[in-house]
């Protein structure tokens, strides 16, 4: 496939290597250039846990509202 038949088509065959994961060669200039389909992991297993709360994911989901009081002396205990 020529540069200008992939300009006119780049959607289309990106959908296509994503769909097959077959590589697609490119030639530009008497240069030859391929796109390949590489496997990557899911943006939500890339993210790291952060472990900021003071109180467990139970405690916070069963509290109720009415039970959260702030208390600046306690809540920023450690914090600079």
């Amino acid at each position: 496939m020529t540069a200008t038949e992939l300009r006119k088509k780049l959607y289309t065959v990106l959908n296509e290597i994503a769909e097959t994961g077959n590589e697609v060669t490119i030639t530009h200039k008497s240069r030859s250039f391929s796109i390949v389909a590489h496997d990557s992991t899911p943006f939500v297993d890339r993210l790291l846990r952060h472990n900021t709360l003071r109180v467990s994911a139970d405690e916070l989901v069963a509290a109720e509202a009415a039970d959260w009081a702030w208390d600046e002396g306690s809540q920023l205990d450690g914090i600079s």
